[in-house]
Formats: structure tokens, sequence, C-alpha cells
């Protein structure tokens, strides 16, 4: 199965039905943005909220926005954990 397809199946909706902003923070994501940290962390409650697993989320946000730095899989790998402890501190995010 493509990841596209993947990702799809995991969220329940084809990515033509997510959410627009989603949509721009995923494709348009630029790292230097003084506010790209709080851009990236809401891209990964929209993933984590709908259970996908963190490393095919990291994998598709990687392939969609070309930002492959170590720095994004690790945001993923910590908020998942962190959420994954206080599902709380997640839903004030999206």
């Amino acid at each position: 199965m493509r990841l596209v397809e993947a990702v799809e199946a995991a969220i329940g909706h084809p990515v033509e039905a997510w959410p627009t902003q989603i949509l721009l923070l995923i494709f348009a994501f630029d790292p230097h943005l003084s506010f790209a940290l709080s851009q990236l962390q809401k891209v990964i409650a929209f993933f984590f909220a709908h259970n996908v697993s963190v490393n095919m989320a990291h994998q598709f946000f990687a392939a969609c926005s070309f930002f492959t730095h170590h720095a994004a899989r690790d945001a993923f790998k910590y908020f998942y954990k962190i959420w994954a402890q206080y599902p709380f501190l997640a839903k004030h995010i999206m």
C-alpha cells in the first residue's frame, strides 16, 4: 500500500477532505518561520488525534513538506510520547 493511501485509511478520509489549514501546514511548511514549531505541533496533533502511527505520520509529513531534518522526526516522537501519557495536553492544540 502506498503511503498516501495508508495515511488516508488511518485517518478515514481522503486527503481532499482534510482541513485546509492542515494541508497548508504540511505542503507549505517553512522551518525558518519563528512560529514553525507551533505549526508543526498542529500537524502532529492532527495525525495523533486520528491515530496515525508516529512513523507513518512523520514519513508522510517529510515526503510532502520536503523537510526531512531529524528535528522534525524528534518532534513527532516527542509530542506523541507526551500526548500518549497526558492526552489532555493535545486537546488545546487543534
